[in-house]
Order: structure tokens, then sequence, then C-alpha cells
């Protein structure tokens, strides 16, 4: 796992080097006590001072080192932190792409949030912790060890075995270990979830009086999170034990051998002093810190990695962009037998829908019931009604953003099912009311749903679209522009989307009061640059002189009613009305679209 992470050019053998040099100390330690003390024994204490001079001499050499180590670890944990930060938004944004989802308030945002801000810097600060622990830990307890053979082989004989045992009572520790921790990060991936998505939709959760269910969602992915939070200090409680016998052994060991040895000269004192010296600091302390400490952050670094490679990786089944449409196997025998992938449409593309219904809840009334609708390749179909009669609820259905309960979207004869994401994607684009801009330069915001457009295509663009002023006033296309819609107006936020979507692939554009902020020359300037333009359009509007230039209407009340501005005056009372009451209608009936919960 760490092999795909490091990166090529990390001077491996310089940080080696570095860390043997500042574990001097710990390597020279016990020998140099051991020799002093023979000096003093011998009554030299001149000489067994100026052997203690040598303890500040490596614990400077130690200094210098870890002096020259820090650039050399931060050029190996820095690059690993950004790739995977990199992967963890790539591949959070390829899943809610390809599952045309919502940035926000969707299923699995939470846990996208939980990675990207949470876990990827505890990445990098375990990962920074674990490579200062192997010079701080790992090399101390091999200096002593080292040390100890050195200066009293019996001694290192029987010290070795418990420092062995306890790193294998730790290591039969550690998969476990890592399955709860893993545990624990999914508890809290799942907890963020569902309370970002009852958070972000409490007024839904008010209005339809379902308070006890989000807390009943809500405390159960709590008390999940807090039965694997309590399995886990359990078994901390048995690491620690572990982690204590394993440190106090060694020191017991050369203790209990010293009484053996000593009276009968196999083992000098001198060689205990040291001994003792290695086993009861140098090894007891690192021995505790990493079987305790380094071992622990090794689980949360083995864990958060596995976690964050896993949803790093892209969308299953996400095919390239080819040039004919796969299909997938169709069971349905209503469907007829298998044909060859429709080709991208070379024009606008045929909507067709039949029996469409949905609605928003088991129990809640159909929002659209039985719709039967059919939109010919570069017609014009606007849709207007009441609030809160689905004429949104409309633009996410044939985008795809929404599953109907029942019926059939055919876009081109196919149904809208076998569209891969990537494909469907570029044939349909959808702008909203609300203008998304992204911090970036104006050409990037405006060429990034046709990343093929040259710059010549993103003026002609900004001419047809009547957006030049807005290119005059921010001076080039690589103007820098800030994030939403700071340092714009309404008009020119909603002309830039406008003039994106005209820019795009798509052959199918649903603008759902796309032009509530343009006045009415700007609007009927960029309306028939769309109609230059070629594709099928199905505009939602709320403006009635927008409805009426259409080719075709849809008006939805109770009933949906189709037909052009004549025959809806003949067959819909509300149409009429609306005509008749045009000024009071507009006032009646907003066209923000976040008033209007279809």
């Amino acid at each position: 796992m760490m092999s795909k992470l490091v990166p090529p050019h990390t001077p491996m053998l310089s940080i080696a080097c570095w860390s043997l040099l500042e574990g001097m100390l710990p390597l020279v330690s016990g020998l140099v006590i051991a020799r002093a003390t023979a000096e003093f024994l011998a009554a030299r204490v001149a000489l067994g001072a100026a052997w203690l001079l040598v303890l500040p001499a490596a614990g400077l050499v130690g200094v210098v080192a870890t002096r020259r180590l820090y650039p050399r670890l931060a050029n190996l944990v820095e690059p690993i932190r950004n790739h995977l930060l990199e992967d963890a938004v790539a591949g959070t944004l390829d899943r809610a792409v390809a599952e045309c989802v919502k940035p926000s308030g969707a299923a699995g945002s939470g846990a996208a949030v939980a990675q990207v801000i949470g876990q990827v810097d505890a990445v990098r600060n375990l990962l920074a912790a674990l490579v200062r622990g192997v010079r701080q830990l790992v090399i101390p307890i091999g200096a002593a060890l080292v040390g100890l053979v050195l200066l009293a082989p019996r001694l290192a004989l029987v010290t070795a075995p418990f420092v062995v045992a306890g790193v294998l009572a730790r290591g039969f520790l550690l998969r476990r270990d890592v399955r709860l921790h893993r545990a624990q990060l999914l508890a809290e991936e799942q907890f963020a979830d569902v309370a970002v998505q009852t958070l972000t939709g409490l007024s839904d959760v008010c209005a339809n009086g379902a308070e006890s269910w989000a807390e009943t969602e809500l405390m159960s992915a709590s008390a999940l999170a807090a039965r694997v939070a309590l399995q886990a200090a359990a078994l901390d409680t048995a690491r620690s034990a572990v982690v204590r016998a394993a440190a106090a052994l060694p020191l017991l060991a050369v203790l209990t051998a010293a009484i053996i040895w000593v009276p009968h000269g196999a083992v000098t004192v001198p060689q205990l002093t040291g001994a003792a010296a290695y086993t009861s600091t140098t090894l007891n302390n690192a021995v505790n810190a990493a079987l305790q400490t380094g071992a622990a952050w090794l689980v949360s670094l083995r864990a958060l990695l596995g976690r964050l490679l896993e949803s790093s990786q892209p969308a299953a089944g996400e095919p390239p962009p080819p040039d004919r449409l796969p299909v997938r196997p169709r069971s349905d025998a209503a469907l007829g037998a298998p044909r060859s992938a429709p080709p991208m449409p070379a024009t606008g593309i045929a909507v067709r829908v039949r029996g469409l219904t949905f609605r928003y809840g088991p129990a809640a009334e159909p929002v659209i019931d039985s719709l039967d609708l059919d939109v010919a390749p570069g017609e014009h179909l606007a849709v207007i009604g009441p609030s809160g009669s689905g004429k949104s609820t409309i633009a996410f259905l044939l985008a795809g953003v929404l599953q109907p309960e029942s019926g059939r979207i055919e876009l081109d004869g196919w149904d809208i099912g076998d569209w891969p994401p990537a494909q469907a994607r570029q044939a349909v684009v959808v702008i909203p009311q609300e203008a998304y801009v992204f911090a970036g330069s104006l050409r990037e915001n405006l060429g990034y749903l046709n990343p093929r457009a040259t710059d010549d295509d993103i003026v002609r663009a900004v001419r047809r679209l009547g957006l030049s002023p807005l290119l005059h006033r921010v001076g080039s296309l690589y103007a820098p522009l800030p994030a939403g819609v700071a340092g714009l107006s309404a008009g020119e936020a909603q002309l830039l989307t406008l003039c994106r979507a005209w820019l795009s692939p798509g052959r199918l554009i649903i603008l759902d009061e796309a032009g509530s902020h343009l006045d009415p020359a700007a609007e009927l300037h960029a309306e028939r640059a769309f109609r230059e333009r070629g594709a099928t359009m199905i505009t939602i509007a709320h403006r009635l002189d927008v409805a009426r230039r259409a080719d075709r209407i849809l008006m939805l009340d109770e009933t949906a009613t189709v037909g052009d501005d004549i025959t809806l005056r003949s067959t819909s009372e509300l149409y009429r009305r609306m005509l008749g009451e045009g000024r009071r209608t507009e006032a009646e009936h907003p066209r923000s679209l976040a008033r209007d919960p279809a």
C-alpha cells in the first residue's frame, strides 16, 4: 500500500543514515556507563569522568542528525498527503457525478466531508509521527540490543526473548486493532451521512412530521459509533497490559540473571550496571513507546489508508466516452429485441414520456401522475403551472436525477436508464435558476462542460449570448473570478451559465428559470441563440411571454395539458386566467426556484 504512495525520488537511504546517527546515544550509553563504572571501581575517577563525557558528545551527534533529518521527512510525508488528498477529492467527485447526486445534502456527502477534511490530515499526522518514531522508537530498541550483545552476550541472550515475545503478543492484537479502528471510521462516516442528510433537510422533516424518525436515525447512528468505541477501549486495556509486561520483563530478566552469574564471575558488576542502564531506561522506554504509541499509530494509519484508498477508487463501471453508446442488457420483454447502441445525436434529442408517475414519499400525493409527453428533436417546449405543480420535478426526472415511481422516459428511443452516465451528462444539460460560478478564470467557468472549446469558440459564444460587457469589464477570458457570484450581477451570472450550456455538447437543454434575472430583451436574445443552436429545449418559466414564444406549452395543474398558445387559450381555464391577470399571476407565483418545492 505504502509503495504506491511514497514519492519515487524520496531520499530513503539518507533518512536511514541520519536515523542511525540519531541512535548513537542509545547504542553507546550502556557501554559507556559500564566502562566508567569499571574505572570508578579501580579508583581512576578522572578517567571514569572522562568516559562519561562521551554521553553528551553522542547526544550532540543525535541533535545534529535530527536537524538534518526533518527536511527529508517533510519531503517524504507532504507529497503523500497531497497525493491522498487529490485521490480522495477525485474519487468523491467521480462518485457524485456517476450517481447523479447533488454535491451537498446527498447520500455519502457526510462521509466525503469526513474523509477529505479529517482523514487525509490524520494520515499525514500519523505518517509523520510514525516516521519520526522509526528513529525514536525502533532505532533505540535495536541499538540497546546491539549494545547489550557487545557488553554482555549472556544478558542479551536472556533479554532479547522477552522483547521478541512482547512484539509478537502486540502483533497478535494488531489485526483486531485494525479491524476495530476501521469499524470506528465507518461508524463515524455513517453518523456524518445521517447528520448531513437530516440537518440539511430539516425543513422537510418538520413539514412532514418526521421528527421522531429523524431522532431515531441519528440516535441509531450515534449508538453504533459509541458501541464500536467501547469495544476499542476494551481492547486498549488488554493492549496496555501486554505492553507494560513487555517493557518491564527485560529488566527483571537482567536482575534475575545477575543473582546467578555475578557471584560466579560470569557477569561483572560494570556489565550489570551497563545492562541495567540499557533495560531500565533506553529499552524500557523504547519498548513501551513502540508497542503502545507506535503500534497505535500504525493501526490508525493502516485503517485510514485502507479506507481512503477504497473511497478514492473511481465509480465502478464508469465507461470511457466512446463514439457510440454501449447499452445494458434488457430484461423487460416489452422493450423488444436488443438493438445496437444509439449513436450520439447530431441534432436535438427526441423525448418520449409514457405513464410517468412520481411522488416524494409513499404516503404523498403524486406530483406527476401518469404523464404522457412527446417532444420532437429541436422543439422548444415551455413548462408552466402554479408553484408546487411539479415543474422542477420534471426537469430532474428528464435529467435522471430523480427516478420515477412508474412509467418510462425515452431519449431518442432509448430508455434513459440505458444511457451510461458519461454519455447522459454530455447529451442532457440542466441549468437551474441559481447560477453556479466556481473560483477560476472566466474561460474555465465558460468552458468546463466542453474542454475542447477553443478561445475563438468561447469568444463567439460570449458575443452570441450577449456576455461581451462582462468580458470587457473583467479584461480577458483568463481573468480570475471568485467562487459564488461575488462581483457579478445576478443577470451576469445567469448569462454565464447560459453561455456555458450553449458551448456544451448537450442536445437536450433544460432551463429551469435560468433567465429569471435577465431583462426581457436579454432573455429573448439568449433564447434565439439556443434556437439557432439546434438543440431540443425545455424551458421551465413563470414569464408568460417566454412560454408563448415556445413551440408548445406543457401546462401543469391538477391535470397536464399540452398545446400551443392558441390551443391552451381554448382548453385551459387556468391559462386564460394567467393571460388575463398576467401581472398579478407573476406576483403570486414568484420566479425563485428555491420557493418551488417541486
